[in-house]
């Protein structure tokens, strides 16, 4: 579809978006500051908000959360490219009760934050899901493995 074909609320989308920042590092770093709580729920993302409203794992632990955080790196993109999906699940983070940020989980190899512009290749995706499914929740390796 040529820009020329998009409707005026399309373009505004678009323009909106192409302002965002690439992910990176320091932003992924930036989203668990202050993160006290985290929340898994089955399905995707979608407008910044979980699909589901399943509850898959929850992790209050700091050291839980910091162990997740350290599993999320990504490979930082350098062109724009989407999932063509709202992901499988999403990852809330929650600050005193408050959410804070949710992303989104597409098939354990990217994530999505509407913060930032295209989606973010995981650099590891399947040992964030291996250790998820040791935390208790088996069900992201289990899909992944389905799918491959």
């Amino acid at each position: 579809m040529a820009y020329s074909d998009l409707t005026p609320e399309q373009k505004k989308i678009l323009e909106a978006n192409n302002q965002k920042p690439f992910a990176n590092h320091n932003r992924l770093k930036e989203l668990f500051l202050s993160v006290d709580e985290v929340v898994i729920k089955e399905g995707g993302v979608y407008n910044d908000k979980a699909i589901g409203q399943e509850i898959g794992v929850a992790f209050r632990s700091a050291v839980d959360i910091s162990e997740l955080a350290e599993r999320l790196q990504i490979e930082e993109p350098k062109e724009v490219h989407y999932c063509m999906c709202t992901g499988c699940y999403a990852i809330e983070l929650y600050s005193r009760a408050k959410l804070k940020a949710t992303i989104g989980l597409h098939h354990g190899k990217a994530i999505r934050y509407e913060g930032w512009k295209g989606d973010a290749d995981l650099s590891d995706g399947k040992e964030l899901l291996e250790w998820l499914a040791v935390k208790g929740y088996e069900e992201p390796l289990l899909d992944f493995e389905r799918h491959q």
